[in-house]
């Protein structure tokens, strides 16, 4: 499922990028 994949993938960006990170993905 890619909303899975993408929680997945925010929550690893989140916890190493923080939150310019976080929304970069939530953009893509």
């Amino acid at each position: 499922d890619i909303k899975d994949l993408m929680e997945k993938g925010i929550l690893k960006q989140e916890e190493s990028g923080g939150r310019s990170t976080n929304y970069e993905l939530i953009e893509l």
